[in-house]
């Protein structure tokens, strides 16, 4: 008896199965792969069949993970970092964290929540004390009634004033666009370098959650 080729075989699968169940067969036959150059070529196959980062978060974790780096040298913030107090995302010119209320285990994830390396892995910025660096605040508004005003793109970025600092609009519509935050007021912290938003506020299994974007200059 012949073996049938894959095309037969799959000619005779009369329901094709989800995304879902794909990647749990690749994940199986990676456990069984014989060498690294099969382990790889099951890697490129397991990373078609993954989601993508929705671009509207629904979650806080989705939140935090919109904030990464992408292709960044700084290969520390294309992960998303949690330590035992905090979840955190950031790209080097804006942030997202929420308090690690459900305990996850310190490390480096990638966006899609696999911990992809242990907390001793590289050495992530101190965030809290940057925080303590920035002064005090001149305007504290709710997110609700916090002023913008329309400015001119500079090269190919689309910005935004916000209360008197400008912004990248990305940036601010993602910082602002945590899924179901409570109590969110903004922070401005006009200086030199462009100035500081900050939006602070809490999620609904009660884990405080803070967001930072960094000024612009014109």
């Amino acid at each position: 008896m012949t073996q049938e080729s894959i095309d037969q075989a799959a000619h005779n699968i009369h329901r094709k199965p989800g995304k879902l169940a794909a990647r749990d067969i690749v994940r199986g036959l990676y456990a069984k792969a014989r060498d690294d150059a099969e382990r790889y070529e099951l890697a490129q196959l397991y990373a078609y069949f993954r989601p993508a980062l929705p671009k509207k978060p629904k979650t806080p974790w989705e939140w935090v993970a919109q904030a990464i780096g992408v292709n960044d040298a700084r290969e520390y913030l294309q992960y998303v970092h949690v330590c035992a107090d905090w979840v955190t995302g950031s790209d080097g010119h804006r942030l997202h964290r929420y308090r690690n209320v459900e305990g996850l285990e310190p490390g480096f994830y990638d966006p899609l929540g696999a911990l992809i390396h242990p907390a001793d892995w590289r050495r992530y910025p101190d965030i809290d004390r940057l925080w303590k660096t920035i002064a005090s605040a001149e305007t504290v508004s709710t997110l609700e009634h916090v002023e913008t005003e329309a400015h001119a793109p500079i090269g190919k970025i689309d910005c935004l004033t916000v209360e008197g600092v400008l912004l990248d609009l990305k940036y601010w519509q993602q910082a602002a666009a945590a899924p179901d935050l409570t109590l969110p007021h903004v922070m401005a912290y006009p200086e030199e370098r462009g100035g500081t938003i900050q939006i602070d506020g809490s999620f609904p299994n009660g884990a405080e959650a803070q967001a930072i974007v960094m000024g612009m200059k014109p």
